[in-house]
């Protein structure tokens, strides 16, 4: 994943602009029942920063995560103290371990495909352990090949529900593949909301 952290990182501003093109109700109205209001929120590969900020304009406690540092320095340019930003990355996230939260809501949007293969369970598992008893993950999968130098590797609903499984969480929602929010052609997407049980009651 660092060859794709280096990318980021040098053409940040490029990135940035991209995301900031589209608002987060464009791109994740599929899901938009389950979109968190005065939530802890932990943000996964949080870019420039516009779903951060817009989570937090809900209300949402929101902390940022972002390994590509000039784009996480655009971020907080972008949401000021509205947001807590950390410098960290899947599959360790040892930085939000050190926070001692547990987040209602994990976002993890259009990550996925830059997870290696083999790194795919120790992150699954990280970040299940940052749940909140109830809480979500919400996990945005891209189909579809880089064309620049950008490296993906092929995502799957099934891995996704088969790693759930293997860590305790229920599915509870599976969009449509839907066409790319920025036009691009030969790219879709598909969001998966994933519930871990709510902690039992004597």
């Amino acid at each position: 994943m660092s060859k794709n952290i280096d990318i980021y990182h040098q053409q940040a501003a490029l990135f940035a602009a991209q995301y900031d093109a589209l608002s987060f109700e464009q791109v994740h109205h599929c899901w938009s029942q389950h979109w968190p209001q005065d939530q802890l929120v932990l943000d996964i590969g949080a870019g420039s920063g516009r779903d951060a900020l817009w989570l937090a304009e809900q209300g949402c406690q929101v902390v940022a995560v972002e390994p590509a540092n000039d784009l996480l320095q655009l971020g907080l340019l972008k949401t000021g103290k509205k947001v807590q930003w950390l410098h960290d990355s899947l599959p360790e996230l040892k930085a939000c371990y050190q926070l001692n939260l547990q987040f209602n809501t994990i976002l993890l949007s259009a990550v996925w495909m830059h997870i290696l293969p083999s790194e795919r369970k120790r992150a699954f598992r990280n970040i299940t352990n940052l749940l909140a008893p109830g809480g979500r993950l919400v996990v945005s999968l891209r189909f579809g090949d880089f064309s620049d130098e950008r490296v993906a590797y092929l995502v799957s609903v099934d891995e996704i529900v088969a790693l759930a499984w293997q860590f305790g969480l229920t599915l509870c929602f599976t969009s449509d593949k839907t066409a790319d929010s920025g036009g691009r052609a030969k790219i879709e997407w598909q969001t998966l909301v994933l519930e871990l049980p709510k902690a039992a009651t004597t």
